[in-house]
């Protein structure tokens, strides 16, 4: 059996997403935050109190890259059919990435918390794991198209690598900074 289907690793993607949640938890503990919580339903994947008491509420999007495309794109948010009522199933309602943007913020208002938003790729070689604000990922790297999308090629993820307000394990061989 390969390691590989359809150019992506083989996890599907509830594996996936909880392998990045469990390993953005385990960064954060590892590296002293007081207070890491696991969070299901709510919009919000994990409610954490960093050491400089700053609370941040995490949306975690894991994906396994293989090895035909290892630098594809993660969609972070995307366009999705939802269902409000009854007439908005009847319509085919979708809501948008920016209306997923807005109840993130939402939520994380709801909890005091900073929105931020975790990226973990997996690649063949090397587990990227970025962790950034909302409002830098609004201000810096959000295009308009419908769907928002973390660039994973080389030139992107040394644009990230270079950024300080990212946090997380950005380089193989280099040890992540998960402090704020």
């Amino acid at each position: 059996m390969g390691t590989v289907r359809y150019g992506h690793g083989l996890m599907h993607a509830a594996e996936s997403g909880e392998y990045g949640e469990a390993l953005i938890r385990l960064e954060l503990s590892r590296n002293g935050w007081p207070l890491v919580l696991p969070c299901r339903g709510v919009a919000i994947d994990i409610l954490a109190v960093a050491p400089s008491m700053r609370r941040i509420g995490v949306s975690v999007k894991c994906r396994d890259r293989g090895t035909r495309n290892p630098y594809e794109s993660t969609f972070i948010f995307r366009e999705k059919r939802g269902k409000h009522s009854a007439n908005d199933e009847i319509a085919g309602f979708r809501r948008s990435a920016i209306e997923e943007i807005a109840r993130f913020r939402e939520i994380c208002d709801l909890l005091a918390a900073e929105p931020w938003i975790a990226i973990v790729t997996i690649t063949p070689k090397f587990c990227y794991s970025h962790l950034i604000p909302l409002q830098h990922y609004e201000e810096k790297y959000m295009t308009k198209a419908r769907n928002k999308a973390w660039n994973n090629t080389p030139k992107w993820l040394a644009l990230y690598a270079a950024d300080p307000a990212i946090l997380g394990s950005k380089e193989p061989g280099v040890p992540g900074v998960w402090k704020l």
